[in-house]
């Protein structure tokens, strides 16, 4: 019997210092005598970093057969497709130069392919199981999305009868040499988005019935780099990410299988949603969102999106299955194709107000507003709140949700354009799931079209109880077992325990009194001195009927501080923090981080939801994008500074859910402390400039290089020196990189840290910054305001920072300058007595921003909070 050969094509650029652990990987693969021969083409692609020469040494040393071949930069798929032309195996796959994989990984397919022997000629490709692996935290992750089809171990599959089962990575698969020559199928050079899942299904295409082995027991390790620099993260700057993978790739491929079937089969039109459950989410990440497109380029992304849906039967969205899909989502993409939106006949009471008896109801539409009819008991409901949210995705105007907050008991009747609708509770309208779901193994389903691996002996009770045992190790001990796939069962496994440690020291009587109806003021956890602070003190000092606490965490600079001063505090995660949450009345925040909106799981509360309110206390100017974190928060009620604020929040035709039932304007209160009158009395020739860089913060990196390159500069010192100012720098942690160093640092000031940022910027005259929310404070302390944006010249930093939106601009407290040169000219005019004021274009910005600098705006949000018991 002839030995197969495994070729393995592995394409080399800016990957050196990932390379060993695949060469090692690659050393260590079993029976290159006794089951298979192995080949390794390494296809250097003018790789600066020495890879190829790497590459070749190893080859060299290690005795495994193969050739570093060379060629101009031209690009991953050029280097897969060199591969390809030399290899002389039987199977090819085309790993990845910074992943790598299991030392078994050849040989687990081998064996399993000579389990089939019989069958071999009807397999189209091969299917490993890839495992991520987290570089950062040396973390490994089992769960893979595509998962679902190793749920029965080593089986083969027919895509026809299995349309789930697809395989999206060239990387982790082998293909028949012979049959993908034979296709004539390629990478699409010069293609940087979804040129894996292409490729392969353009392949299956090709085969008259594309059958696939899954091989469970071949893993792949795929590495989600730490430094966030490969093809995949730089997403951003690739055209064909919003482009080439649909003018390219799926009209392309959809055409071809048209043309050659006469239709495009369900499994093909499976790896579009599968691509389009990524790409969705992404505009709903604030630092993802395609902020960097103009609106015709958004445009044509739809556009290219709408042509490549017109191929597909809407009825496959509507049961998509292989990965969760938002109803919004797939309300979108039926939107966008002109089809029955899934939820239409429905709509959701998505949330209860129990404590003043409101339902709010949600529903999408496409064109004009239906005719509404709201009943309880055969009355017209009373409405208290509404508005019309525009789904913020690449601007499409075609899919609105409409959001109600009515006052309504269990007869409750909702009609739209005369047709009444069913409520449903939840998040969504059940999916129709067909067949396939149960075929995934999510249901119990008896497949004849499934080929077992023979002489596989099967013990599903013994595995069942080894893998509880070792779950149970997992939760007694999860860092030994961090990095195997009953890590995360174990941490599941220790909720139910944490909780009930919580429940039983919540219940102790004098708990129980101690943290009745409590309010918990945070601003972060890590953090003080912001707008929650200032509402606890109010509250310490005015209301001693509040059961308040403050909760930081203890390592908290802050920490020391407010212990003087005599504040209750909560250790932040501690169980006096989570036995207080069972009784909180309120959670009181001016932060939207997921540890402080959901501190600890459901579970954990008495009746399965937290049993208090969450009040988000905004911390600064309002933009449209902000949306996105606003969005996805169970926000009862949100303060805001300007009337401005509280319309873009509420009003229609905006991305937010919050109605103006949610809304109230009532000043920061923590410009409380601030006093104009005071402040200007005791201005000193002082420039501040408040950096918003962290240096641990890689989006943020950027901007350290021009901050470096202003504080450095002699022409600075030289105006400094001219006007007699005082030059004070206020940086972040972390951020030391950029201090100036030398004879510069002598001529300015670094703080290490502000004990009270308002009594700071009530001193100093001029203040320079790139933040938005110190910007806000200065202005209110009456300081004149600067910002430093070097990067608005360019219209990705432009619309990052709202430099360029008109929206945005009207609202700015100072000028903006775009250059170094700019800022120091800008400080010269400032500080020179003869110059115009040219911060008096600002103040009307400012009066319209500031309505509430008197020093009741903390008095105004108690109120607030105490009046949401009252029916409106």
């Amino acid at each position: 019997m002839t030995m197969p050969t495994y070729s393995i094509v592995v394409p080399l650029y800016e990957t050196a210092r990932f390379l060993p652990d695949l060469l090692t990987s690659l050393e260590r693969q079993r029976g290159r005598g006794a089951l298979f021969h192995l080949e390794c083409v390494f296809v250097d692609d003018s790789s600066p970093d020495g890879a190829g020469e790497i590459a070749r040494d190893w080859l060299s040393r290690s005795g495994v057969p193969g050739t570093v071949l060379e060629q101009p930069n031209s690009g991953v798929s050029a280097a897969r497709n060199a591969g390809l032309d030399v290899v002389t195996g039987d199977w090819v796959t085309f790993i990845d130069s910074d992943d790598f994989i299991a030392e078994d990984y050849v040989s687990a397919v081998q064996e399993f392919l000579d389990s089939i022997d019989g069958d071999l000629d009807t397999l189209s490709l091969v299917a490993c199981n890839v495992v991520r692996y987290y570089e950062a935290d040396d973390h490994f992750d089992f769960a893979h999305p595509l998962r679902a089809k190793f749920n029965r171990g080593n089986q083969v599959y027919a895509l026809e009868q299995h349309p789930e089962f697809i395989q999206s990575q060239a990387a982790s698969a082998f293909f028949p040499v012979v049959k993908l020559r034979a296709s004539g199928v390629r990478f699409l050079q010069g293609l940087h988005a979804a040129e894996d899942a292409l490729f392969v299904s353009t392949f299956l295409v090709t085969q008259p019935n594309p059958t696939i082995a899954c091989v469970q027991s071949a893993n792949y390790f795929y590495r989600q780099r730490a430094s966030g620099d490969s093809a995949v993260d730089g997403y951003k700057a690739n055209p064909d990410f919003y482009f080439g993978r649909f003018s390219r790739g799926y009209l392309s491929v959809f055409e071809r299988a048209r043309e050659a079937l006469g239709r495009v089969p369900r499994w093909l039109g499976q790896y579009f949603l599968y691509d389009m459950r990524w790409f969705f989410p992404r505009e709903q990440v604030p630092h993802r969102k395609a902020t960097h497109l103009t609106g015709d380029q958004k445009a044509e992304v739809l556009r290219l999106i709408s042509a490549v849906l017109e191929y597909l039967d809407p009825q496959w969205i509507r049961d998509y299955s292989i990965t969760d899909l938002s109803l919004e989502h797939r309300n979108l993409m039926l939107a966008l194709m002109g089809a029955q939106l899934l939820s239409e006949g429905h709509v959701q009471v998505y949330s209860i107000d129990r404590h003043r008896d409101l339902a709010q109801l949600r529903y999408y539409f496409v064109g004009a507003l239906p005719v509404e009819e709201v009943s309880v008991g055969g009355q017209t409901a009373r409405i208290v709140a509404s508005k019309v949210r525009r789904l913020d995705y690449l601007d499409q105007v075609e899919l609105n949700e409409r959001i109600i907050w009515v006052v309504a008991d269990d007869d409750l009747v909702v009609r739209l354009d005369g047709v009444q609708q069913q409520l449903i509770t939840g998040a969504s309208p059940p999916v129709q799931f067909s067949a396939s779901r149960a075929r995934m193994g999510f249901d119990r389903y008896e497949d004849p079209l499934a080929v077992p691996a023979p002489n596989k002996v099967d013990r599903p009770l013994l595995r069942r109880i080894a893998g509880r045992v070792l779950r149970e190790a997992a939760a007694a001990a999860p860092r030994a077992f961090e990095n195997t796939p009953y890590y995360l069962p174990g941490i599941d496994l220790r909720s139910p325990r944490v909780a009930k440690a919580v429940r039983v020291y919540a219940q102790r009587p004098g708990i129980r009194a101690r943290f009745h109806r409590g309010w918990l003021l945070v601003d972060s956890s890590a953090t003080a001195d912001d707008n929650a602070e200032a509402v606890y003190w109010f509250l310490h000092h005015h209301r001693a009927d509040v059961n308040a606490f403050f909760v930081l965490r203890k390592d908290s600079d802050d920490w020391a501080r407010l212990k003087r001063s005599g504040a209750r505090l909560l250790s932040f995660g501690s169980l006096e923090h989570r036995a207080a949450l069972l009784h909180a009345e309120f959670v009181i925040s001016s932060c939207l981080d997921d540890e402080i909106v959901q501190p600890i799981p459901n579970e954990q509360y008495w009746e399965g939801s937290a049993p208090w309110r969450f009040v988000y206390l905004h911390r600064g100017v309002l933009r449209p994008d902000s949306a996105i974190l606003f969005n996805r928060v169970p926000i009862d009620l949100v303060t805001v500074a300007s009337d401005a604020d509280a319309q873009l929040l509420s009003a229609d035709g905006t991305a937010y859910t919050v109605t103006e039932l949610q809304v109230r304007v009532t000043g920061l209160p923590r410009h409380d402390a601030i006093s104009r009158g005071e402040a200007n009395s005791k201005r000193n020739r002082v420039v501040l400039f408040v950096p918003r860089v962290q240096v641990d913060n890689e989006q943020e990196l950027h901007q350290a290089g021009d901050w470096s390159a202003l504080l450095n500069d002699e022409r600075l010192f030289d105006v400094a020196a001219r006007y007699d100012l005082r030059l004070v720098l206020l940086p972040r942690p972390k951020s030391s990189d950029f201090v100036p160093r030398g004879p510069a640092l002598r001529r300015l000031e670094v703080l290490a840290s502000a004990s009270s940022m308002a009594e700071l910027l009530s001193s100093v005259d001029f203040v320079v910054t790139d933040d938005s929310e110190v910007s806000l404070d200065a202005a209110a302390a009456g300081a004149n305001v600067g910002y430093f944006h070097c990067d608005l010249g360019d219209r990705n930093g432009a619309e990052e920072y709202g430099g360029l939106d008109p929206f945005y601009d009207k609202r700015l407290f100072g000028p903006v300058a775009m250059s170094v040169d700019g800022l120091i000219d800008l400080l010269d005019r400032q500080a020179d007595p003869t110059s115009a004021d040219e911060f008096d274009l600002h103040r009307s910005a400012i009066a319209q921003t500031l309505l509430n600098v008197d020093g009741g705006a903390s008095a105004r949000v108690v109120e607030e909070i105490s009046n949401l018991n009252r029916v409106p």
